[in-house]
């Protein structure tokens, strides 16, 4: 497991969206709630400083592994965030500058698979990636 402090880790601040009821759990808007790392082989999300203590809606500390991941573009309001497996459920997390953040992925090792779908910021499965490897949650 990757240490928030890790130098290796190359740290992005993010939104994170939590799968699950939105009850129960703060969703914050207007300002980061978590930070995205990325280094060789691995993506790691944290809790943001005010998530600890506020809202809560970010695990202590997430890693996510899989070869590939998935970069979903919602229409009309290209809103763009990462796929991640949350405990086997989907979540999706945005970092930014996502400009900065995409070739940090790729030089992490990730194969980055694009997917577009409707909606405004909860996360869809993607329907079919032949030969990608990516976690049960992230697909249909």
């Amino acid at each position: 497991m990757a240490a928030v402090d890790d130098p290796e880790v190359r740290w992005f601040s993010a939104y994170f969206w939590r799968p699950g009821p939105a009850w129960g759990v703060a969703r914050g808007r207007g300002f980061y709630n978590a930070r995205m790392g990325m280094s060789r082989g691995r993506i790691v999300i944290a809790p943001g400083r005010v998530e600890r203590w506020i809202a809560r809606s970010v695990p202590e500390l997430l890693e996510y592994t899989w070869p590939a991941i998935v970069l979903q573009r919602f229409k009309p309001t290209g809103y763009r965030s990462f796929l991640i497996d949350v405990n086997g459920e989907l979540g999706s997390c945005k970092p930014t500058p996502l400009a900065q953040a995409i070739p940090a992925v790729e030089a992490a090792g990730f194969e980055i698979v694009t997917d577009s779908c409707w909606g405004w910021e909860k996360p869809r499965p993607l329907r079919a990636a032949p030969g990608v490897q990516l976690p049960p949650s992230v697909l249909s």
